[in-house]
């Protein structure tokens, strides 16, 4: 050890096998909570803001998304930088028409809002958006869409995941 640095290639207990007890003061980073919440489809209303849902919860490690208010929230203790990310298609938009979707944070702050302007008839608009962001315990996030076809559109391959990246 020299300068406060150890450098080791394996760690294993004196038998070879079990459990390994750190002592106190050591923070292990591991990427919790993390969650993904998906949903097969949902009604765009033409022109307008839409909150995506999402019912179905894949994985979610610290009980910190909610299937009634479809967001995530910080829980205590766990204050950071996060990594979130959203994805949607949506059939139907026609020339000069555009799909829009991105990150909200606490009603109030927009995120990575991703547009995209098709050009032809009936095209689908795919995209993902991610962002980093810093956040404090109970500050919530939310995914959003918004298309202007003229009439309502159907989204599918709705998803929405995130996990804690550190301090």
């Amino acid at each position: 050890m020299a300068n406060g640095i150890l450098k080791v290639g394996e760690i294993t207990t004196s038998s070879g096998s079990g459990n390994i007890t750190i002592g106190s003061g050591v923070t292990l980073n591991s990427n919790t909570p993390a969650f993904r919440a998906t949903e097969g489809d949902q009604s765009l209303s033409n022109s307008a803001a839409t909150k995506l849902t999402f019912n179905t919860v894949d994985f979610d490690t610290d009980s910190a998304f909610s299937t009634s208010t479809y967001r995530f929230t910080i829980p205590t203790g766990k204050a950071g930088k996060y990594y979130f990310e959203t994805y949607l298609e949506i059939p139907g938009i026609d020339d000069g028409e555009y799909g829009q979707i991105y990150l909200r944070v606490n009603d109030t702050t927009s995120y990575n809002v991703v547009r995209v302007y098709m050009s032809g008839t009936n095209q689908i608009f795919r995209q993902v958006c991610s962002s980093i962001l810093n956040l404090n315990v109970g500050d919530f996030v939310e995914a959003y869409a918004y298309q202007n076809s003229g009439g309502s559109q159907t989204a599918v391959s709705i998803y929405f995941s995130g996990f804690r990246i550190g301090a």
